[in-house]
């Protein structure tokens, strides 16, 4: 279950850069827009990160709230869940 929500989140990570990227392709750019989809997509990416190490998180669009959740994980644990998927 691990692996599929955290599964979901890259998905959803991989989108908010796809529409990012998409908004600068128009003639007037939507820098802001394009902005906006990255903060989103670190966001996510980051809830990616704590989904994988189990770790609870509160479901809000505030980056202040997601890290101190993430600062407990150390960085140095090795990925071996891909062969869990």
């Amino acid at each position: 279950m691990i692996a599929n929500n955290t599964r979901e989140w890259l998905l959803r990570t991989k989108e908010d850069l796809d529409a990012a990227a998409l908004v600068l392709t128009v003639p007037s750019p939507l820098v802001r827009t394009a902005l906006f989809h990255c903060q989103q997509a670190v966001e996510k990416a980051m809830k990616a990160f704590l989904t994988w190490h189990d770790a609870a998180f509160r479901e809000v669009h505030n980056l202040d709230w997601v890290n101190p959740a993430s600062a407990s994980i150390p960085l140095w644990l090795p990925v071996s869940r891909a062969s869990q998927s």
